[in-house]
C-alpha cells in the first residue's frame, strides 16, 4: 500500500504536532510504502538535532519552500497591499502540491493537519486523484476557541468540503469527535478517534524526590493569551514565607511579553525562566522536577475546553505526578484526575494551594500509575495503518 503523508510540520522541525509525526511515522514506514511531503528546512527555528533519536529512513521525504519572501510581505503591508493567505501563510504548500506529486504515485492520502493548509492539500489530491484520504484535525478548525476568527465563511465552506470528501476524519479526543459530530451528524459515521502518543523508543523516567528539601515545579509550553501562570502564581504567593523557601517554579518555552513582565512581579516566588529548549532539553528539565505543571487556556464556558496537550503524554511518561490547572470535564481534566495527579479548575486558588501544600509535607502524597499504552505510539501507528488499510481496500472493492 502506497501512502502519501501531507504534513507541514515533520522533523526536523521542533513543536507538539511534529512531534507526533514523528512518533507515528517511525513506525508506519515499516508497514508500509510511505512518501511524506513538507516544508523544506529553512528557518532557524529548525532544529536539526532536537528529534536526532528518530530514525526515519525508510520512506522518501519530499520537501519544498512553501515560505513566501518575508522583506517582500513586510513592503506589500507597509504600502497597504493585503496578504489574503488562506486558510494560513502556508497556502503555497496547498497551492502547489498537485504539482508536485503524480496522482499515480500512491494509493491512499493520510493529511495531518496543523497547520490547515495540509487538510486543504489533502482535499486537493483527493479531488484531483480521487483516491481514500484519511484527515487528522489535531486540534479544531472553526470550532476552535482559542481563533474565532476561523469560524468564517470561507473556513466553513472548506471544512464543511473536507468532512464531504474525506474517507475518515480522525481527532484527538472524544470531546471534539462529539461537537464535530453534533455539527455534522451527515457525516460523524466517518469520525474516529486517533489519540496523541508518547514515543514507546524513547521513555525515560527519574525517581528524584525534593532534592535538598526544595519541590521543583517544572511548566513546559508556550504561554499567551488566556493561557498563562497567574492562576498558579497567586496560589503559591499565599503560602507562608517558610513553604515558599522550599518551592521553586521553572518555565519551559516561549512566553508572551506582557505575561513576562507581569511574572517578574512575584518577587516572592523563586521563578526560573529558560526560554524555549528543544525536546530532548525539555525532557531533561521534566525529569529534574518534583511537579510537572500544565495549565490550560482558561475558558468562562467549560465546553470551549476541548483541548489536551501532547506534553501530558511526556509528563505521564516521565511517572512524575501532574499538576493541572484547567477547566473541570476538559480532556486534560478527566486525564489527570485518572491517576496521574490532580486537575484543578483555575480559580480554585485554595485548591492549588493544598495541593502544593501536600506535596512539600510528604513527597509521596500524590503517586502515579504507570502509563497507559492506549498512548502508545507503537498502538497508535497500528491504529492508524488499520484505518488506511481498510480505505484502501475498500477502494478496490
Amino acid at each position: 500500500m502506497k501512502v502519501l503523508l501531507t504534513t507541514l510540520a515533520a522533523p526536523p522541525k521542533t513543536g507538539g504536532e511534529s512531534l507526533q509525526v514523528a512518533n507515528i511515522v517511525q513506525h508506519l514506514q515499516y508497514q508500509c510504502d510511505l512518501t511524506i511531503i513538507t516544508e523544506a528546512i529553512n528557518y532557524k527555528s529548525w532544529n536539526t538535532s532536537a528529534l536526532s533519536h528518530y530514525k526515519l529512513d525508510n520512506c522518501e521525504i519530499i520537501r519544498f519552500n512553501v515560505q513566501r519572501n518575508r522583506f517582500l510581505e513586510k513592503a506589500k503591508s507597509l504600502i497597504g497591499l493585503s496578504n489574503n493567505y488562506f486558510p494560513d501563510n502556508y497556502d503555497n504548500f496547498h497551492k502547489k502540491i498537485n504539482d508536485l506529486i503524480s496522482i499515480n504515485s500512491f494509493d491512499v492520502i493520510y493529511s495531518r493537519a496543523y497547520p490547515l493548509s495540509s487538510a486543504v492539500a489533502g482535499l486537493k489530491l483527493k479531488k484531483a486523484s480521487n483516491k481514500p484520504w484519511l484527515l487528522h484535525l489535531s486540534d479544531p478548525w472553526t470550532l476552535n476557541p482559542y481563533h474565532p476568527e476561523l469560524n468564517s465563511k470561507k473556513h466553513n465552506k472548506y471544512e464543511s468540503e473536507c468532512m464531504e470528501y474525506a474517507t475518515i476524519v480522525s481527532f484527538t479526543n472524544d470531546k471534539t469527535l462529539e461537537l464535530y459530530a453534533l455539527k455534522y451528524p451527515m457525516f460523524k459515521s466517518k469520525f474516529q478517534l486517533s489519540v496523541n502518543t508518547y514515543n514507546s523508543l524513547h521513555t525515560n523516567k527519574a525517581s528524584k524526590k525534593l532534592k535538598d528539601g526544595k519541590l521543583i515545579l517544572c511548566h513546559t509550553g508556550n504561554l499567551y493569551g488566556n493561557r498563562h501562570p497567574f492562576f498558579l502564581l497567586d496560589a503559591i504567593s499565599g503560602l507562608t514565607e517558610d513553604l515558599l523557601k522550599k518551592l521553586e517554579i521553572v518555565f519551559v518555552g516561549n512566553i508572551e511579553t506582557n505575561i513576562l513582565d507581569k511574572i517578574q512581579d512575584y518577587k516572592n516566588i523563586n521563578i526560573s525562566i529558560t526560554g524555549p529548549l528543544d525536546n530532548v532539553q525539555a525532557n531533561t528539565k521534566q525529569l529534574e522536577s518534583d511537579l510537572l505543571v500544565c495549565i490550560d487556556g482558561f475558558f468562562t464556558n467549560d465546553d470551549e475546553a476541548l483541548f489536551m496537550p501532547s506534553k501530558l503524554l511526556e509528563y505521564m511518561i516521565a511517572e512524575k505526578p501532574i499538576l493541572a490547572i484547567t477547566n473541570k470535564n476538559s480532556p486534560t481534566y478527566n486525564f489527570v484526575n485518572n491517576g496521574y495527579g490532580v486537575a484543578v479548575e483555575h480559580t480554585n486558588s485554595e485548591g492549588i494551594s493544598e495541593v502544593l501544600k501536600s506535596i512539600i509535607t510528604d513527597p509521596y502524597a500524590l503517586q502515579t500509575k504507570h502509563p497507559n499504552e492506549k498512548y502508545s505510539s507503537l498502538k497508535e501507528s497500528a491504529h492508524i495503518y488499520e484505518m488506511l488499510k481498510q480505505i484502501s481496500n475498500e477502494s478496490f472493492t
